[in-house]
């Protein structure tokens, strides 16, 4: 298998790791030349950084294991070396009424599936299920699902400061709009009503034919 080496330390890479395993910060630095995730940036002592450059640029131009558009030489001369630092995670989305942020691990690649993480506080992350990890957007504000579940009735979310419990809904596992559910409690009685007619109207024809 090919491999590429560290420009700082000279640590041998296979190109398929640092193409499809490291993630996606890592083989930018990798390419810029700022090191490996072996040295994190930092040469061991009495290696010659000049020559270790030359090995890898050599290396690189011979390999090319990044995109055809990448100049493997100017990467690593051309330019100030940038230190090994994990980027933040990036954050996608934040609800406006908790303040609930979904946020990319910078760790991960886009095809992993706990790539989008739920940040709920300083020191936990909750990996959801897909249709927590979208926003609920209402007008121009966004809302985690939490804040504005879908109604029950008609399955559009629901603004945070509207949201309609029935009485009888103990445990909250019906939201809804209060427009739904009284129109929705309308043709109920309507229902009822019509039924109720239909049941005296049957027992009236009863009642005639008992007569006659």
């Amino acid at each position: 298998m090919t491999s590429t080496y560290c420009a700082v330390c000279s640590e041998p890479w296979s190109v398929y790791h640092i193409r499809h395993d490291a993630p996606p910060w890592v083989q930018r630095l990798f390419r810029l030349g700022a090191g490996c995730e072996a040295c994190e940036g930092h040469a061991p002592e009495g290696l010659d950084e000049e020559e270790t450059r030359l090995l890898a640029a050599e290396d690189r131009v011979l390999n090319v294991p990044f995109d055809d558009d990448v100049d493997p030489v100017g990467d690593l001369f051309d330019r100030e070396r940038p230190a090994w630092e994990r980027p933040e995670d990036r954050v996608e989305w934040s609800c406006d009424s908790c303040g609930i942020e979904c946020r990319i691990d910078a760790d991960l690649r886009p095809d992993d599936e706990y790539y989008r993480y739920l940040k709920r506080g300083p020191h936990c992350k909750y990996h959801g299920h897909l249709p927590e990890l979208e926003p609920q957007e209402i007008g121009n504000a966004q809302f985690c699902s939490n804040c504005a579940p879908d109604c029950d009735l008609c399955g559009e979310p629901i603004d945070p400061s509207e949201v309609y419990f029935d009485e009888d809904d103990l445990y909250g596992r019906n939201p809804c709009h209060l427009d739904c559910y009284e129109a929705a409690r309308e043709d109920a009685e309507d229902a009822r009503r019509e039924w109720r007619d239909e049941e005296y109207e049957t027992e009236y024809d009863d009642y005639d034919q008992e007569d006659s």
